[in-house]
């Protein structure tokens, strides 16, 4: 891609992070269960720190009209083991509502979309350092998803879905 091109992708990258940091507030204002307000901030949490990296990027190369020497954001969540942690924690005695389930499973949705974008855009790319950008949020993408789809899964197969 050219700079131009590249600046239009990482508009399209903020405006995804920012419409997912803007859907896990409203999820987790809204949901009752503390594991699942937990997952949904942590969510928050790191969309924050995606859009905070990419704005820097974006302005860095408006700024510069090349990409950085290197990629500094880095993967350091393993979601599998924030998983194993959270699902000692879990209260099976609380039941997931309706919306809840739908939140969690709108967001393994949402995150695949996010994954299928940034593959996308690294497919495009032109700059090794861009496309290493895209892969590597395309993989946190991927994390994303699997560890809401472990919460969602884990509570269906507990009997923690309540259709209230």
């Amino acid at each position: 891609m050219t700079t131009g091109a590249s600046l239009v992708a990482l508009q399209q990258a903020l405006e995804f992070e920012k419409n997912g940091k803007q859907y896990y507030a409203e999820a987790a204002e809204k949901t009752k269960d503390p594991q699942t307000k937990a997952l949904f901030n942590m969510l928050v949490d790191e969309e924050q720190n995606h859009l905070n990296y990419l704005l820097n990027l974006y302005e860095y190369l408006k700024a510069n009209d090349n990409w950085p020497e290197k990629i500094t954001i880095s993967m350091d969540q393993d979601f599998e083991q924030i998983f194993a942690k959270a699902r000692l924690e879990i209260d099976t005695n609380v039941k997931a509502s309706t919306d809840e389930m739908q939140a969690m499973k709108h967001a393994v949705d949402m995150e695949n979309k996010g994954r299928a974008m940034y593959q996308n855009l690294a497919s495009k790319a032109q700059d090794p350092l861009e496309k290493e950008l895209y892969e590597l949020l395309a993989d946190w993408e991927k994390g994303h998803a699997a560890y809401c789809e472990d919460y969602y899964n884990y509570y269906m197969d507990h009997g923690m879905f309540t259709e209230e």
